[in-house]
């Protein structure tokens, strides 16, 4: 049986530039390459897909994003039975990670994972009142490894899903990512939470209207005193 190809991992810009690179380079490589959502994928529209329309393009790339994160699971299985059916090669974007046991369990699936070094993981996790030093001496680390735009992505996407958490509005995160969150929620008053997440949101609108002379990373420093 052939393999379906998916570019996963917490990193997902560069999960998502490898998955455009290689449609790129398949380009290059003669193979006419589709693209479709994931939602947009049903078996009427593989039908479509598979019928011949070039007696000249002998290769064909079909590339989907969110194959697992789009598709009921319910529907998925006849979905995949008539994906593999085709004389394609498939490729799949996923804006998530699967875990060990999720890759063990598809084993017609190539899974090219993308992660996020662990310092960034380290620093969100421990931002808390009262740390000042560790949590500059982190931030440090993570800047050597990403650039401030995706740092502070990742600030405001943790304080989000710790407001989330505060507001018990957190069904929909797995439950070792809740228990992660109340810990670091202890250490945070709920003022205290949206007291940071609205200086993110002022410090995301100066980004955008250019009115930071000193840049994002000055602007991070600064919000790191503050936490």
């Amino acid at each position: 049986m052939k393999t379906i190809t998916v570019f996963c991992g917490n990193d997902f810009s560069a999960s998502r530039k490898a998955f455009l690179d290689y449609l790129d380079q398949q380009v290059q490589n003669g193979f006419l390459v589709e693209r479709i959502e994931g939602k947009e994928l049903n078996s009427e529209k593989i039908e479509i897909i598979s019928s011949p329309f070039d007696l000249f393009q002998k290769k064909r790339c079909l590339a989907i994003t969110g194959l697992f994160s789009s598709i009921r699971k319910e529907n998925r299985e006849k979905i995949l039975k008539q994906l593999f059916s085709l004389d394609f090669q498939i490729v799949d974007w996923e804006e998530k990670e699967f875990t060990k046991k999720e890759q063990l369990s598809l084993p017609n699936f190539l899974f090219k994972n993308y992660q996020l070094p662990s310092v960034i993981f380290s620093f969100l996790e421990n931002l808390a009142p009262g740390k000042t030093k560790s949590n500059f001496a982190l931030f440090q680390k993570v800047i050597q490894e990403k650039d401030p735009q995706f740092v502070f992505n990742m600030i405001i996407r943790q304080f989000h899903l710790l407001i989330l958490v505060d507001q018990k509005s957190n069904s929909n995160l797995p439950d070792w990512q809740v228990s992660r969150l109340k810990k670091q929620l202890q250490l945070f008053s709920s003022e205290k939470l949206f007291h940071i997440y609205k200086k993110l949101l002022e410090i995301d609108f100066r980004q955008k209207n250019s009115l930071s002379p000193g840049g994002l990373k000055q602007e991070l420093d600064l919000l790191l005193t503050e936490i």
